[in-house]
Protein backbone atom coordinates (compact mmCIF):
# COMPACT_ATOMS: atom_id res chain seq x y z
CA UNK A 1 0.00 0.00 0.00
CA UNK A 2 1.00 3.58 -1.23
CA UNK A 3 1.04 6.40 1.63
CA UNK A 4 -0.25 9.34 0.37
CA UNK A 5 2.00 12.71 1.62
CA UNK A 6 0.85 14.59 3.97
CA UNK A 7 1.87 18.44 3.03
CA UNK A 8 2.43 21.28 5.49
CA UNK A 9 2.78 25.11 4.41
CA UNK A 10 6.86 26.19 5.05
CA UNK A 11 5.22 28.93 7.36
CA UNK A 12 4.28 26.29 9.84
CA UNK A 13 6.68 23.99 9.44
CA UNK A 14 9.59 26.46 10.55
CA UNK A 15 7.32 27.52 13.26
CA UNK A 16 7.30 24.03 14.15
CA UNK A 17 10.46 23.38 13.72
CA UNK A 18 11.92 26.26 15.31
CA UNK A 19 9.36 25.22 18.65
CA UNK A 20 11.12 21.72 18.99
CA UNK A 21 14.16 22.62 20.58
CA UNK A 22 12.70 25.07 23.63
CA UNK A 23 9.94 22.46 23.94
CA UNK A 24 12.31 19.64 24.73
CA UNK A 25 14.27 22.23 26.86
CA UNK A 26 10.66 22.99 28.62
CA UNK A 27 9.43 19.58 28.92
CA UNK A 28 13.17 18.62 30.74
CA UNK A 29 13.07 21.13 33.01
CA UNK A 30 9.47 19.89 35.24
CA UNK A 31 10.20 16.84 37.22
CA UNK A 32 7.61 13.94 37.29
CA UNK A 33 4.49 14.55 39.03
CA UNK A 34 4.66 18.35 38.41
CA UNK A 35 1.74 19.16 37.08
CA UNK A 36 2.88 20.61 33.50
CA UNK A 37 5.21 17.67 32.87
CA UNK A 38 1.99 16.03 30.52
CA UNK A 39 1.19 18.71 28.55
CA UNK A 40 5.04 19.28 27.99
CA UNK A 41 5.20 16.34 26.83
CA UNK A 42 1.83 16.13 25.12
CA UNK A 43 3.41 19.28 23.39
CA UNK A 44 6.66 17.78 21.90
CA UNK A 45 4.87 14.84 20.98
CA UNK A 46 2.52 17.19 18.27
CA UNK A 47 5.28 19.19 17.12
CA UNK A 48 6.85 16.06 16.24
CA UNK A 49 4.04 14.61 14.20
CA UNK A 50 3.48 17.38 12.96
CA UNK A 51 6.67 17.09 11.16
CA UNK A 52 9.08 18.51 13.44
CA UNK A 53 12.33 16.66 13.26
CA UNK A 54 14.19 16.04 16.25
CA UNK A 55 17.55 15.05 14.22
CA UNK A 56 17.76 18.19 12.39
CA UNK A 57 21.08 20.50 12.25
CA UNK A 58 19.66 23.86 13.68
CA UNK A 59 21.46 26.83 15.39
CA UNK A 60 19.85 26.58 19.06
CA UNK A 61 21.07 28.86 21.67
CA UNK A 62 23.68 30.39 19.38
CA UNK A 63 24.59 26.24 18.56
CA UNK A 64 25.06 24.11 15.79
CA UNK A 65 22.87 21.14 16.90
CA UNK A 66 19.73 19.04 16.72
CA UNK A 67 16.88 19.18 19.16
CA UNK A 68 17.89 15.56 20.31
CA UNK A 69 20.96 15.99 21.30
CA UNK A 70 19.43 18.78 23.52
CA UNK A 71 17.07 16.33 25.18
CA UNK A 72 20.10 14.27 25.45
CA UNK A 73 22.68 16.83 27.24
CA UNK A 74 19.25 17.66 29.42
CA UNK A 75 19.10 14.44 30.92
CA UNK A 76 15.70 13.97 31.63
CA UNK A 77 14.74 10.40 30.72
CA UNK A 78 11.30 10.93 30.20
CA UNK A 79 11.18 13.60 27.38
CA UNK A 80 13.98 11.19 25.70
CA UNK A 81 11.80 8.22 25.53
CA UNK A 82 8.89 10.43 24.28
CA UNK A 83 11.14 11.55 21.51
CA UNK A 84 11.99 8.64 20.35
CA UNK A 85 8.88 6.83 20.78
CA UNK A 86 7.62 9.60 18.30
CA UNK A 87 10.12 9.19 15.96
CA UNK A 88 9.77 5.41 15.63
CA UNK A 89 5.59 6.29 15.16
CA UNK A 90 6.48 8.98 12.85
CA UNK A 91 8.34 7.32 10.36
CA UNK A 92 5.29 5.11 10.16
CA UNK A 93 3.14 7.85 8.84
CA UNK A 94 2.88 8.96 4.92
CA UNK A 95 5.52 11.12 4.05
CA UNK A 96 5.81 15.27 4.27
CA UNK A 97 5.03 17.41 1.76
CA UNK A 98 6.58 21.18 2.43
CA UNK A 99 4.82 23.41 0.45
CA UNK A 100 4.53 27.36 -0.13
CA UNK A 101 1.93 29.40 1.61
CA UNK A 102 0.02 31.65 -0.96
CA UNK A 103 -1.90 33.37 1.53
CA UNK A 104 1.10 34.72 3.50
CA UNK A 105 3.06 35.33 -0.34
CA UNK A 106 -0.37 37.34 -1.11
CA UNK A 107 -0.83 39.37 2.27
CA UNK A 108 2.95 40.05 1.90
CA UNK A 109 2.57 41.33 -1.37
CA UNK A 110 -0.57 43.67 -0.48
CA UNK A 111 1.41 45.27 2.66
CA UNK A 112 5.12 44.65 3.91
CA UNK A 113 6.08 45.17 7.16
CA UNK A 114 7.92 47.53 8.40
CA UNK A 115 11.00 47.13 11.12
CA UNK A 116 8.93 48.71 13.96
CA UNK A 117 8.01 47.34 17.24
CA UNK A 118 4.94 48.26 19.38
CA UNK A 119 6.06 47.74 23.02
CA UNK A 120 3.93 47.42 26.27
CA UNK A 121 4.92 48.58 29.70
CA UNK A 122 3.98 46.56 33.19
CA UNK A 123 3.24 46.91 36.63
CA UNK A 124 5.07 50.14 38.26
CA UNK A 125 4.41 52.14 35.37
CA UNK A 126 0.69 53.01 36.54
CA UNK A 127 -0.39 56.85 38.44
CA UNK A 128 -3.05 58.21 39.11
CA UNK A 129 -4.83 60.53 36.88
CA UNK A 130 -3.79 58.01 33.81
CA UNK A 131 -6.44 57.55 31.29
CA UNK A 132 -7.33 61.13 31.36
CA UNK A 133 -5.89 62.26 28.19
CA UNK A 134 -7.43 59.08 26.37
CA UNK A 135 -10.94 58.81 28.38
CA UNK A 136 -12.89 60.77 25.87
CA UNK A 137 -11.59 59.06 22.68
CA UNK A 138 -14.11 56.94 20.90
CA UNK A 139 -11.98 53.80 20.63
CA UNK A 140 -10.92 54.21 24.36
CA UNK A 141 -14.76 54.96 25.42
CA UNK A 142 -15.34 51.48 24.34
CA UNK A 143 -12.48 49.75 25.61
CA UNK A 144 -13.59 51.15 29.23
CA UNK A 145 -17.12 50.47 29.31
CA UNK A 146 -16.01 46.74 28.43
CA UNK A 147 -13.82 46.40 31.23
CA UNK A 148 -16.08 48.44 33.70
CA UNK A 149 -18.67 45.38 32.58
CA UNK A 150 -16.34 42.92 32.66
CA UNK A 151 -14.58 43.56 35.97
CA UNK A 152 -17.51 44.33 37.85
CA UNK A 153 -16.14 47.86 39.50
CA UNK A 154 -15.49 51.22 38.17
CA UNK A 155 -11.92 50.98 36.85
CA UNK A 156 -11.79 54.48 35.60
CA UNK A 157 -12.13 56.17 38.21
CA UNK A 158 -9.57 53.87 40.41
CA UNK A 159 -7.32 55.25 37.63
CA UNK A 160 -8.23 58.63 37.50
CA UNK A 161 -8.81 58.84 41.05
CA UNK A 162 -6.85 56.42 43.24
CA UNK A 163 -6.24 56.44 46.00
CA UNK A 164 -2.54 56.04 44.71
CA UNK A 165 -2.56 52.79 47.72
CA UNK A 166 -5.47 51.64 45.88
CA UNK A 167 -4.20 51.20 42.38
CA UNK A 168 -0.77 50.03 43.86
CA UNK A 169 -2.78 46.58 44.74
CA UNK A 170 -2.27 43.96 42.09
CA UNK A 171 -5.74 42.91 41.72
CA UNK A 172 -6.74 46.39 40.53
CA UNK A 173 -2.85 47.52 39.10
CA UNK A 174 -2.72 44.95 36.68
CA UNK A 175 -6.32 45.15 34.98
CA UNK A 176 -5.43 49.01 34.97
CA UNK A 177 -2.23 48.74 33.41
CA UNK A 178 -3.63 46.57 30.73
CA UNK A 179 -6.91 49.24 29.64
CA UNK A 180 -4.20 51.93 30.13
CA UNK A 181 -2.11 50.41 27.55
CA UNK A 182 -4.49 48.95 25.41
CA UNK A 183 -6.23 52.71 25.06
CA UNK A 184 -2.62 54.05 24.40
CA UNK A 185 -2.26 51.37 21.33
CA UNK A 186 -6.01 53.18 20.05
CA UNK A 187 -4.93 56.47 20.15
CA UNK A 188 -2.12 55.67 18.36
CA UNK A 189 -3.58 53.55 16.14
CA UNK A 190 -5.76 57.06 15.53
CA UNK A 191 -2.89 59.17 14.96
CA UNK A 192 -0.45 56.47 12.72
CA UNK A 193 -2.53 53.34 11.79
CA UNK A 194 0.16 52.89 9.60
CA UNK A 195 2.42 52.16 12.09
CA UNK A 196 -0.34 49.76 13.77
CA UNK A 197 -1.02 48.49 11.06
CA UNK A 198 2.23 47.31 9.62
CA UNK A 199 4.51 46.60 12.50
CA UNK A 200 6.77 43.53 12.49
CA UNK A 201 6.93 42.56 16.30
CA UNK A 202 6.05 43.36 19.63
CA UNK A 203 6.67 42.72 23.20
CA UNK A 204 5.68 43.46 26.92
CA UNK A 205 7.00 43.80 30.19
CA UNK A 206 5.73 41.32 32.48
CA UNK A 207 1.63 42.28 32.33
CA UNK A 208 2.60 44.15 28.88
CA UNK A 209 2.73 40.89 27.79
CA UNK A 210 -0.91 40.43 27.50
CA UNK A 211 -1.52 43.75 25.27
CA UNK A 212 1.37 42.59 22.96
CA UNK A 213 -0.85 39.24 22.33
CA UNK A 214 -4.17 41.32 21.89
CA UNK A 215 -1.99 43.69 19.43
CA UNK A 216 -0.53 40.92 17.62
CA UNK A 217 -4.32 39.36 17.15
CA UNK A 218 -3.81 36.00 19.45
CA UNK A 219 -6.59 36.95 21.94
CA UNK A 220 -9.30 39.34 22.64
CA UNK A 221 -9.42 42.04 24.69
CA UNK A 222 -11.73 41.21 26.44
CA UNK A 223 -10.40 37.59 27.17
CA UNK A 224 -7.07 39.21 27.72
CA UNK A 225 -8.24 41.32 30.57
CA UNK A 226 -10.33 38.11 32.07
CA UNK A 227 -7.44 36.27 31.95
CA UNK A 228 -5.68 38.94 33.38
CA UNK A 229 -8.02 39.12 36.50
CA UNK A 230 -6.82 36.01 37.14
CA UNK A 231 -3.28 36.58 37.08
CA UNK A 232 -3.53 39.33 39.19
CA UNK A 233 -5.72 37.76 41.83
CA UNK A 234 -3.46 34.76 41.79
CA UNK A 235 -0.55 36.84 42.49
CA UNK A 236 -2.13 39.33 45.09
CA UNK A 237 -3.17 35.61 46.53
CA UNK A 238 0.73 34.66 46.90
CA UNK A 239 2.25 37.61 47.94
CA UNK A 240 -0.30 37.67 50.78
CA UNK A 241 0.97 34.12 52.32
CA UNK A 242 4.10 35.99 53.72
CA UNK A 243 5.70 39.36 53.77
CA UNK A 244 7.70 39.41 50.49
CA UNK A 245 9.06 42.84 48.58
CA UNK A 246 10.92 43.50 45.27
CA UNK A 247 14.48 45.69 45.28
CA UNK A 248 15.90 47.88 42.70
CA UNK A 249 19.44 47.59 42.16
CA UNK A 250 21.90 49.73 39.27
CA UNK A 251 25.49 49.31 38.92
CA UNK A 252 26.83 46.04 39.90
CA UNK A 253 26.71 43.09 37.44
CA UNK A 254 24.68 40.07 37.39
CA UNK A 255 27.10 38.01 38.85
CA UNK A 256 27.98 40.04 42.07
CA UNK A 257 24.20 40.46 42.26
CA UNK A 258 23.33 36.68 42.36
CA UNK A 259 26.45 36.27 44.44
CA UNK A 260 24.32 38.93 47.19
CA UNK A 261 21.02 37.35 46.52
CA UNK A 262 22.63 34.04 47.70
CA UNK A 263 24.22 35.64 50.91
CA UNK A 264 21.16 37.29 51.51
CA UNK A 265 18.97 34.03 51.35
CA UNK A 266 21.00 32.26 53.20
CA UNK A 267 21.81 34.95 56.27
CA UNK A 268 18.08 35.04 56.11
CA UNK A 269 17.51 31.33 57.60
CA UNK A 270 14.56 29.72 56.71
CA UNK A 271 11.22 31.00 57.13
CA UNK A 272 8.50 30.68 59.86
CA UNK A 273 6.78 27.49 57.74
CA UNK A 274 10.96 26.23 57.78
CA UNK A 275 11.61 26.76 53.78
CA UNK A 276 14.20 28.16 53.06
CA UNK A 277 14.62 31.94 52.14
CA UNK A 278 13.80 33.29 48.61
CA UNK A 279 16.03 36.12 47.09
CA UNK A 280 16.58 36.11 43.22
CA UNK A 281 17.11 38.36 40.29
CA UNK A 282 13.16 38.54 38.63
CA UNK A 283 13.85 41.42 35.94
CA UNK A 284 16.98 41.85 33.46
CA UNK A 285 16.07 45.59 32.70
CA UNK A 286 18.99 47.43 31.32
CA UNK A 287 22.70 46.38 31.45
CA UNK A 288 24.01 46.39 35.28
CA UNK A 289 19.50 47.14 36.03
CA UNK A 290 17.72 44.59 37.37
CA UNK A 291 14.92 44.38 39.94
CA UNK A 292 15.11 41.07 42.73
CA UNK A 293 12.29 39.49 44.48
CA UNK A 294 11.62 37.27 47.46
CA UNK A 295 10.98 37.09 51.13
CA UNK A 296 11.13 40.55 52.27
CA UNK A 297 13.91 39.90 55.73
CA UNK A 298 16.18 38.55 52.78
CA UNK A 299 15.33 40.95 50.02
CA UNK A 300 15.60 43.64 52.72
CA UNK A 301 18.81 42.23 53.77
CA UNK A 302 20.01 42.64 49.93
CA UNK A 303 19.28 45.85 49.91
CA UNK A 304 22.19 46.30 52.51
CA UNK A 305 24.84 44.35 50.60
CA UNK A 306 24.04 46.20 47.28
CA UNK A 307 24.88 49.45 48.90
CA UNK A 308 27.68 48.00 50.70
CA UNK A 309 29.09 46.42 46.97
CA UNK A 310 28.67 50.10 45.70
CA UNK A 311 25.42 50.08 43.79
CA UNK A 312 24.18 53.39 42.34
CA UNK A 313 21.28 52.92 43.43
CA UNK A 314 19.00 50.16 45.23
CA UNK A 315 15.72 50.86 46.33
CA UNK A 316 12.62 48.67 47.65
CA UNK A 317 9.82 49.11 45.46
CA UNK A 318 6.16 49.48 46.51
CA UNK A 319 4.93 45.93 44.89
CA UNK A 320 4.69 43.88 47.56
CA UNK A 321 4.71 40.42 46.09
CA UNK A 322 7.85 38.21 45.03
CA UNK A 323 6.96 38.57 41.46
CA UNK A 324 8.99 36.48 39.13
CA UNK A 325 10.53 34.12 41.42
CA UNK A 326 9.56 30.49 42.44
CA UNK A 327 6.88 32.04 45.12
CA UNK A 328 4.79 32.94 42.23
CA UNK A 329 4.68 29.05 40.84
CA UNK A 330 1.49 28.32 42.64
CA UNK A 331 -0.08 31.26 40.66
CA UNK A 332 1.85 30.49 37.52
CA UNK A 333 -0.58 26.56 38.00
CA UNK A 334 -3.65 29.06 38.41
CA UNK A 335 -3.21 30.79 35.13
CA UNK A 336 -2.11 28.04 32.94
CA UNK A 337 -5.47 26.58 33.97
CA UNK A 338 -7.09 30.00 32.77
CA UNK A 339 -5.15 30.18 29.64
CA UNK A 340 -6.03 26.44 28.55
CA UNK A 341 -9.50 26.69 28.91
CA UNK A 342 -9.18 30.44 26.62
CA UNK A 343 -7.05 27.87 23.25
CA UNK A 344 -10.04 27.54 21.42
CA UNK A 345 -10.66 31.22 21.26
CA UNK A 346 -7.07 32.57 20.73
CA UNK A 347 -5.60 32.79 16.99
CA UNK A 348 -1.62 32.26 15.88
CA UNK A 349 0.02 35.75 15.84
CA UNK A 350 0.49 38.23 13.32
CA UNK A 351 3.58 39.61 14.71
CA UNK A 352 6.45 38.33 16.06
CA UNK A 353 6.18 38.57 19.91
CA UNK A 354 9.36 38.48 22.01
CA UNK A 355 8.77 36.66 24.65
CA UNK A 356 9.82 37.62 28.43
CA UNK A 357 11.05 33.82 29.65
CA UNK A 358 12.79 33.79 26.43
CA UNK A 359 14.01 37.04 25.79
CA UNK A 360 13.12 36.24 22.42
CA UNK A 361 10.72 36.10 20.09
CA UNK A 362 8.02 33.21 18.90
CA UNK A 363 7.53 34.08 15.34
CA UNK A 364 4.10 34.74 13.78
CA UNK A 365 2.01 31.82 12.78
CA UNK A 366 3.36 30.32 16.18
CA UNK A 367 1.01 27.64 18.21
CA UNK A 368 -0.89 29.77 20.63
CA UNK A 369 -0.79 26.46 23.28
CA UNK A 370 3.69 27.22 23.10
CA UNK A 371 2.55 30.98 23.88
CA UNK A 372 0.31 29.58 26.74
CA UNK A 373 3.42 27.83 28.30
CA UNK A 374 5.66 31.14 28.19
CA UNK A 375 3.10 32.95 29.46
CA UNK A 376 2.59 30.51 32.62
CA UNK A 377 6.34 30.05 32.94
CA UNK A 378 6.69 33.58 33.38
CA UNK A 379 4.95 34.77 36.51
CA UNK A 380 7.65 32.27 38.35
CA UNK A 381 10.75 33.04 36.21
CA UNK A 382 13.09 36.04 35.61
CA UNK A 383 11.33 38.62 33.01
CA UNK A 384 14.75 39.20 30.21
CA UNK A 385 13.73 42.70 29.23
CA UNK A 386 16.88 43.50 28.26
CA UNK A 387 17.70 40.99 26.19
CA UNK A 388 14.32 41.03 23.92
CA UNK A 389 14.91 44.46 23.42
CA UNK A 390 18.82 43.30 22.11
CA UNK A 391 16.86 40.52 20.24
CA UNK A 392 14.82 42.64 18.01
CA UNK A 393 17.35 44.96 17.49
CA UNK A 394 19.13 42.23 16.09
CA UNK A 395 16.41 40.68 14.50
CA UNK A 396 16.41 44.46 12.44
CA UNK A 397 13.79 46.33 14.16
CA UNK A 398 14.67 50.14 14.15
CA UNK A 399 11.88 52.12 15.25
CA UNK A 400 9.63 51.86 18.49
CA UNK A 401 6.27 52.70 20.10
CA UNK A 402 5.98 52.77 23.85
CA UNK A 403 1.73 52.22 24.63
CA UNK A 404 0.96 53.24 27.85
CA UNK A 405 1.79 55.23 31.08
CA UNK A 406 5.19 57.17 31.55
CA UNK A 407 8.34 56.87 30.15
CA UNK A 408 10.02 53.71 31.44
CA UNK A 409 10.72 51.52 28.72
CA UNK A 410 12.24 54.47 26.91
CA UNK A 411 13.96 55.11 30.24
CA UNK A 412 15.41 52.40 29.92
CA UNK A 413 16.02 51.93 25.97
CA UNK A 414 18.42 54.40 26.59
CA UNK A 415 20.51 52.50 28.50
CA UNK A 416 20.43 49.42 26.34
CA UNK A 417 20.89 50.89 22.88
CA UNK A 418 21.30 55.00 22.21
CA UNK A 419 19.99 54.90 18.38
CA UNK A 420 17.30 52.54 19.11
CA UNK A 421 16.67 55.15 22.22
CA UNK A 422 16.77 58.14 19.60
CA UNK A 423 13.76 56.43 17.42
CA UNK A 424 11.74 55.66 20.51
CA UNK A 425 8.12 57.38 20.74
CA UNK A 426 5.77 57.31 23.67
CA UNK A 427 2.17 57.06 23.58
CA UNK A 428 1.05 59.20 26.78
CA UNK A 429 -2.39 58.07 28.66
Amino acid sequence: MVLQPKTICETNYDVIQSDLPHAIKMSARFPPGHPQKADRLEFVEYLIMSGADPMKVMTIYGEETTPLQVALELGDLITIAKIKDCIIRYVQQPPLLICRDPDVVKDDQQRKKLPIGLIFPGQGSQYVNMLSEVKDLEPCKRLIEKANDILGYDLLKICLEGPEDVLEQTKYCQPAMFLANACALEKLRLQKPDVVERASATAGLSLGEYNALVCSGVISFEEALRVVRVRADAMQEESKKNPQAMVSIAGLDLAVIEQLCTQAAQRTGPTKDGRESVCQVANHLFPKGYTCSGDRPAVELLKELAEKEGALQARILKTSGAFHTKLMEPAGIKLYKSLRAKVTEMGFPKLDIYMNVRGSYQRAGTDPRELNYDLAAQISNPVLWQQCIESMIKEGITEFYECGPMKQLKAMMKRINSDAWENTQSVHV
